[in-house]
């Protein structure tokens, strides 16, 4: 079993973490508390439970900002005949594109968005 200074030895780097006014004050608070520094607070709560995982995978990114691509060519096509004049005749089109980005849309702003959705809409 290791000492807690061959642990210490072992650590060779760095990280600089910035917190605002609030943030700080509570971690600083929690340690006088603990008796903990906050480096050890903030290794302790990291490393005591499992691994955060990407909340989507880069497969799905790619297939769902492929999908998001072939739509915008589609508004572009659309948006270009409109501007050429022709105004009639695109309804059907206009709400196939609106479907399928709302689909995409649900998909990448569910579980998998930690965003605040209201500043997209």
């Amino acid at each position: 079993m290791e000492t807690a200074s061959a642990v210490v030895s072992q650590r060779k780097q760095s990280s600089h973490v910035r917190f605002n006014e609030d943030e700080f004050a509570r971690i600083e608070e929690d340690s006088v508390n603990t008796g903990k520094s906050i480096p050890t607070l903030l290794k302790e709560k990291y490393f005591s439970g499992p691994r955060p995982l990407p909340m989507i995978s880069k497969e799905d990114l790619k297939k769902h900002f492929g999908e998001l691509g072939r739509i915008g060519n589609n508004m572009n096509q659309l948006a270009r005949r409109l501007n050429s004049g022709i105004r009639e005749g695109f309804v059907e089109e206009l709400r196939e594109i609106q479907r399928l980005f709302d689909q995409h849309w649900g998909f990448l702003s569910s579980k998998y968005c930690r965003c605040d959705k209201s500043k997209w809409a």
